[in-house]
């Protein structure tokens, strides 16, 4: 009771970027002092006390009610760093708060012209991942980015991408900068984003065949490097959007087999299905086939 919000909020915010190991205690205590005042705290405040629990995994149900009944009729001070931070929190620790969202997504539509292309990215992501529908936000995030795209970093790319086709937001101007920015900027592309941008505009139906040419050549040559769920995710992706990419699928064939014991069954699944529907079975030594059997 000596600490007052600045402090336990600080105080969870450095646990949390420091990992702090055997922590619960700490978090329970934290929790239920912010749970009984979360007015007290200021916007800054609140959005690193949540931020920490989501980043930490520590579970504080009746912390984020008590955020999420408190902050709507707060956002409208908040800035764009703690809109942003607020809606992450809450869509990854998944605490479901559609009056929140509601509330964050208009503030951050009119504050959309202050937001830098990562708190565009990120509350898009949040959005996406709560699957908490705002047409608002994600046209003026789509207007924003067009004219930062160049300022967002490879995952950044990705998040944007993989949230307007999860959110099912169709903006043709703003997947046509993307692909483009993707293929300039291929060799930046860590695996797991190839996998994500070529997965979100398989999804959205998106056609570009300069990136799924690009990305998925850069998929063969570096195989190797994909864990198995970009693997899967790359292969359903070109299969499903129907484009050509050969090279690809031997790669997979030739280095798959080996590690078939890390990937999940709907990886397996997705695998077999890709090749398959993209016509790749053909060619290839019938032990890759029977060796994906096997391990589903």
């Amino acid at each position: 009771e000596t600490c007052g919000p600045r402090e336990v909020a600080n105080a969870c915010w450095a646990a949390a970027r420091l990992a702090a190991a055997r922590a619960e205690h700490f978090y329970r205590a934290c929790a239920a002092f912010s749970a009984s005042r979360p007015d007290a705290f200021k916007p800054q405040e609140t959005a690193n006390l949540v931020w920490a629990y989501a980043t930490a995994g520590a579970k504080a149900p009746k912390l984020f009610a008590a955020v999420a009944a408190d902050a709507p009729y707060r956002v409208l001070v908040f800035q764009p760093q703690n809109l942003a931070n607020v809606a992450w929190a809450f869509a990854t620790a998944r605490e479901r708060a559609p009056a929140l969202f509601a509330a964050l997504g208009a503030a951050a539509s009119d504050k959309i012209g202050e937001c830098s292309p990562q708190h565009c990215a990120n509350l898009a992501w949040a959005f996406a991942t709560a699957r908490e529908p705002c047409g608002r936000l994600f046209a003026a995030v789509a207007d924003r980015c067009l004219d930062t795209l160049s300022d967002l970093d490879p995952q950044g790319l990705a998040n944007v991408a993989w949230a307007f086709a999860t959110a099912h937001e169709r903006h043709a101007r703003l997947f046509d900068a993307i692909a483009d920015a993707c293929v300039a900027r291929a060799a930046e592309l860590r695996p797991r984003n190839v996998s994500g941008v070529l997965w979100a505009f398989a999804t959205a139906a998106h056609v570009s065949p300069d990136l799924f040419a690009t990305l998925s050549s850069r998929a063969a040559r570096d195989a190797r490097d994909f864990g198995p769920q970009a693997l899967a995710n790359t292969c359903w992706a070109v299969a499903t959007a129907g484009e050509e990419a050969p090279a690809l699928f031997r790669a997979v064939a030739a280095h798959a087999p080996k590690r078939l014991r890390e990937f999940r069954t709907t990886e397996l699944s997705s695998v077999m299905w890709a090749y398959r529907a993209a016509g790749a079975w053909a060619g290839f030594d019938d032990a890759f086939a029977e060796a994906l059997a096997r391990e589903l």
